[in-house]
């Protein structure tokens, strides 16, 4: 491969083979440092005190023990002993469980407590050694024995979910989802299910299904339930699903479909896919992320009005440096005009210690204002719906209705010259505006050194703009 394809590749992460073996070096070495870095977290903090502090705060918070229906215990270090400890029984309406990433290893004893929990609805024990050689399908079936109300199943859905666990699952995908009606998105993926019939009856208005990864759900059954989703405009399934003769099946099967893993149906099907070798699938991959890496300055000419793009990636080096917004270095694009050389020049912001990572603002002087949480959601997920929907709220309430008793506003429209002053004649390359600025306080002129106002759409040489403005 190319030079600058082994670099990308390898800084993709797409070499998984090297990535692997680069991993597991990395794992030995800071093998040692994890071990202290555990025990200096047990000397700080005993588990035991954190899991019974943690649920002293939820119960204050609700004041009564009877109104808790939902106790997250994830990553705690809850052990044996320690959930042994957990009176479940005085939770009698607790309808979800989560014990994700703990050290529970006695299957049997999470068994018998949790049947105390006759309204438990979800119970999740992902990550945890009691989980370990255990066979999923077995297990599933005897906590939906034990726990009579039981619809999910350490993300999966069990046998008797209803319309509480499909929602359930929608409001923490959108939060703003309130009921069955506000549900238009639903992601269904790895959720174990085995058919679309119970999913249609219940949610017949969603137009955003998600169904990849449910190893017991057969296309032919997906076909015959798609025509009950009268709204569906946009599906995602399995990458083995997708070939031509089941994308006409699908566009056969519902008629408001239009979009099948994010591309549009009608293009699937103009344009077949074509098997690659994997080296062709690295170069696609490549390709597709190389933007992410790819910086650019621009050069402007004495005698162009326009500026001439320079792309380029930075080195082994500079790819390689991350994002931070207090970052302890900066790099620009320097042009060596003599040796007609351009590099790019990095240093430091502020004091680095030895072994210390190097960061970057990858949007150096763009604030907020600006749009910057939005731009960054080009590198990084920085919570953009969240911060969508404070946009939102802040935008409806400055279009909330005000109540005045007199408008302070003043005239649409002003004179910006003192009166009796000449009109200002302004230049521009831009046909709409030469079309549609018909004040009487401005003139058009042909020559740039004539105008008083420029309204551009390309640079403008450095010679005219300084005789312009004396």
């Amino acid at each position: 491969m190319p030079k600058l394809l082994e670099r990308m590749v390898n800084l993709m992460g797409l070499n998984e083979e090297e990535q692997g073996e680069e991993e597991e070096e990395e794992e030995e070495e800071g093998e040692g440092e994890k071990e202290e870095e555990k025990e200096e977290t047990a000397e700080k903090e005993q588990p035991q005190s954190t899991v019974f502090d943690f649920l002293l705060k939820i119960e204050e918070t609700s004041q009564d023990k009877k109104k808790i229906i939902d106790l997250q215990l994830d990553d705690l270090e809850i052990t044996d002993d320690i959930f042994q400890q957990i009176n479940l029984k005085q939770y009698p309406n607790l309808k979800i469980l989560s014990l994700w990433g703990n050290q529970i290893s006695n299957i049997e004893l999470v068994k018998n407590l949790v049947k105390e929990l006759p309204q438990l609805k979800a119970l999740w024990l992902n990550h945890n050694p009691c989980l370990n050689e255990q066979d999923e399908l077995v297990l599933a079936s005897d906590f939906e024995k034990l726990c009579p109300e039981l619809e999910l199943f350490n993300s999966k859905l069990t046998e008797r979910y209803s319309e509480w666990a499909l929602l359930y699952l929608a409001q923490k995908q959108d939060q703003t989802v309130q009921s069955v009606d506000d549900v238009r998105s639903l992601d269904l993926s790895e959720r174990g299910i085995k058919n679309l019939d119970k999913v249609a009856s219940l949610f017949p208005r969603v137009s955003d299904l998600n169904i990849q990864s449910n190893e017991h759900l057969d296309f032919s059954s997906v076909l015959n339930s798609l025509a009950s989703f009268k709204n569906l405009r946009s599906i995602s399934i399995d990458e083995k699903d997708l070939n031509q003769e089941n994308l006409k099946s699908l566009s056969q099967s519902s008629l408001s479909l239009r979009r099948v893993n994010e591309n549009w149906l009608y293009y699937l099907l103009a344009h077949p896919k074509v098997e690659k070798s994997p080296e062709e699938d690295k170069i696609d991959e490549v390709l597709n992320g190389l933007w992410k890496y790819v910086q650019s300055y621009r050069i402007s000419t004495s005698n162009a009005f326009d500026e001439q793009p320079v792309f380029y990636i930075l080195d082994e080096l500079g790819t390689r440096i991350r994002h931070s917004d207090t970052p302890n270095v900066r790099i620009a694009p320097f042009f060596h005009q003599p040796t007609l050389t351009s590099y790019s020049l990095l240093w430091p912001v502020k004091d680095i210690k030895s072994n210390e990572e190097l960061f970057r603002d990858y949007l150096f002087g763009i604030s907020e204002s600006q749009q910057r949480n939005d731009r960054l959601e080009v590198w990084f997920k920085t919570g953009r719906d969240e911060h969508f929907q404070e946009k939102i709220r802040q935008r409806r309430q400055s279009d909330a209705p005000t109540v005045s008793k007199k408008s302070t506003y003043g005239p649409l429209s002003f004179p910006i010259a003192p009166p009796n002053s000449p009109p200002f004649r302004f230049y521009s390359d831009y046909e709409l505006v030469q079309q549609y600025v018909t004040r009487p306080d401005f003139i058009l002129t042909e020559s740039v050194s004539d105008a008083s106002v420029l309204w551009m759409t390309s640079q403008v040489n450095f010679p005219e703009v300084e005789k312009m403005s004396k």
